[in-house]
């Protein structure tokens, strides 16, 4: 897939909700290897900005490279968290589209 295919592409999933090794509040989502493999080839290495929506809200994050998931990760922030009732192992319905 080109670039600018990517940016026109709404992408659609669900995924399970996992917190961080350690101390911090960090909580992450997978992104499925399908998608992270289209968007890596169209976009490059590195982090790839998008705008995500969860339920009712939307914000402008990145996804992540996970070397040990050989896929993307998405932060899911306390703030959406708490808007949505988003809890540590919940399978939530994301949106995003790359910006």
């Amino acid at each position: 897939m080109l670039r600018h295919q990517v940016f026109k592409k709404e992408y659609k999933f669900k995924a399970k909700v996992w917190k961080w090794p350690g101390d911090g509040p960090w909580h992450f989502v997978n992104i499925d290897k399908k998608m992270s493999e289209e968007i890596r080839e169209a976009c490059g290495k590195g982090m790839i900005r998008i705008r995500t929506t969860i339920g009712q809200t939307t914000w402008d994050n990145v996804l992540f490279p996970h070397k040990i998931s050989n896929s993307y990760i998405l932060a899911v922030k306390k703030i959406v968290r708490q808007n949505e009732s988003i809890f540590e192992g919940d399978e939530i319905k994301i949106k995003f589209r790359v910006i």
